[in-house]
């Protein structure tokens, strides 16, 4: 048998089959995708692999579940913060599900918040996020290259504790070209290195009232998440297999976005700040955290 815990299709099939999906299967997990040419060979066992995996080890998914669940609450109520808190516990708990499954997860929450608040969204300001978003995705990259992980978690969760600090004695940055494109490239980068990079942009457009706040966020975090899919695809990080268990972590997300609605309406009284502030200072220091805790 094999582990469910990995959502690895693998159902009865001839001796043949078998050897040929266990040697095909375990060259994915070192590839970080699934499928051969982009295409998966077995695409019909995907359902069902699934729902052995679920009933097999229920109490197990249902954590995964109650962590994708709050996560959403928090992005869906504050803004930002879904990276937060799910992806270092999936990390420790079922590592297979980041980063392709996990984005396509929170692709469900952002998407529904863009559609749901467009006439919210500040549109003038996303040309200058992305102008800075998409260099920092090939220099998030570079940085991988030249310095380590943990280094690059360092120095960038320390940035963000120096804003948070800054930002708390009375500062917010002006939406302007000046502030927004550094926000962006730092935003990038971190999305690369830490899988966290709401930080940068949430503080940088912390100015805007709290509805424009959430919808403007979860526009740009759409298209962040679309352009992060297509660069692991192009170097087979993501395929068919990571889409379909993305599609099963979507319940708590839906569930999630319900709930986050009731948060938000109270965040709105006055609260909107102060939350933007502590999440991102939870987020640097959880960048921090799993930097000293990760071995070299």
């Amino acid at each position: 048998s094999v582990s469910t815990g990995s959502l690895i299709p693998f159902l009865s099939m001839s001796t043949s089959q078998n050897c040929e999906f266990w040697r095909w299967s375990h060259r994915s997990e070192k590839m970080g995708t699934l499928g051969i040419n982009g295409r998966l060979p077995y695409d019909h066992t995907i359902l069902a692999a699934m729902i052995m995996a679920l009933l097999d080890n229920p109490l197990h998914w249902s954590l995964v579940y109650l962590i994708l669940f709050s996560a959403t609450v928090v992005q869906g109520g504050v803004g930002f913060g879904f990276g937060l808190i799910a992806a270092p516990l999936l990390l420790l708990i079922e590592p297979s599900l980041l980063p392709g499954p996990l984005i396509v997860a929170a692709l469900t929450l952002t998407v529904t918040m863009a559609v749901r608040g467009w006439r919210w969204i500040e549109f003038a300001i996303i040309p200058w996020l992305l102008l800075g978003f998409l260099p920092g995705l090939w220099l998030g990259t570079t940085l991988l290259q030249i310095l380590s992980p943990q280094q690059t978690a360092y120095l960038f969760g320390f940035l963000v504790l120096s804003a948070v600090a800054i930002s708390a004695i009375g500062w917010q940055p002006e939406l302007k070209p000046i502030t927004l494109i550094p926000a962006a490239l730092f935003s990038a980068i971190l999305s690369v290195t830490t899988t966290m990079g709401g930080p940068p942009i949430a503080l940088a457009v912390q100015s805007l009232p709290g509805l424009r706040f959430r919808h403007t966020l979860a526009f740009f975090f759409t298209l962040a998440g679309l352009l992060t899919l297509s660069s692991l695809a192009t170097i087979q990080r993501v395929g068919s297999t990571e889409i379909h268990q993305g599609v099963w972590l979507m319940p708590p997300v839906l569930l999630g976005i319900w709930i986050s609605g009731f948060v938000g309406r109270w965040l709105d009284k006055g609260k909107t700040r102060r939350a933007i502030l502590t999440v991102a200072a939870l987020s640097g220091i959880t960048v921090i955290l799993r930097a000293w805790l990760t071995p070299p």
